[in-house]
């Protein structure tokens, strides 16, 4: 895949083209990725996804256990 100018805005609007219209099926997200090796860049990338996209941010916590039997 080629980016112009290769930035981060580029390869977003490569992978995810119209992420700004908003309303995109759940299938949308799960038929495009972005693979990165570190947590740090997973993280940044996140942040710009989330800027492009419309509407309020929410951040939903959880935690996972292991239930021993």
């Amino acid at each position: 895949m080629r980016c112009e100018n290769n930035t981060v805005d580029d390869l977003v609007q490569a992978i995810y083209p119209g992420l700004s219209q908003g309303n995109k099926p759940d299938k949308y997200f799960s038929d495009h990725a972005i693979l990165l090796c570190r947590n740090d860049d997973v993280d940044d990338l996140n942040e710009v996804l989330l800027a492009k996209y419309p509407g309020v941010e929410r951040v939903f916590c959880s935690a996972d256990s292991v239930v021993f039997e």
